[in-house]
Formats: structure tokens, sequence, C-alpha cells
């Protein structure tokens, strides 16, 4: 999971996160949000760290958050 390529849709990075999370039983929340956190590009990882999210919905809200808001200016 730590290897995933991000391409260009945080969507699609998360889809595809998430597909390889189910075969990740012992990893936990926190863990899981850390390894989606650093898998995002540095212009979306450093937004998101700022949040320190603890689970994986939090660290993707925060991320379609600031790609939405980084696309609207």
């Amino acid at each position: 999971m730590g290897r995933l390529p991000f391409t260009s849709l945080v969507q699609d990075f998360a889809d595809r996160f998430q597909t390889l999370g189910c075969h990740a039983p012992g990893v936990t929340a926190c863990q899981c949000a850390e390894l989606f956190v650093g898998g995002l590009p540095d212009h979306i990882r450093v937004h998101v760290e700022m949040r320190e999210p603890q689970d994986l919905q939090s660290a993707l809200y925060y991320a379609r958050a600031f790609k939405q808001h980084a696309l609207a200016m």
C-alpha cells in the first residue's frame, strides 16, 4: 500500500488504495491513514498532514476537499 503510485485524481488513488487495504488486515486505522496520506503528491499531502487525520475516511475527506479548493482557485 505504501508504494501505490498516485496518478492524477484523488478518487482514483483512494479507490485503488482501499482495494489494497482489504488485503492488509493487521493495519490499524491510523496506520492506514498515514499510508494513504504518504502516497499523495506533496502539494496535497502537506495540507492533509496538517489536519492530522486519525482514519482513512478523514484523510480522504481532507484530500478531496483540498483538491476541490485548489481547482476552484
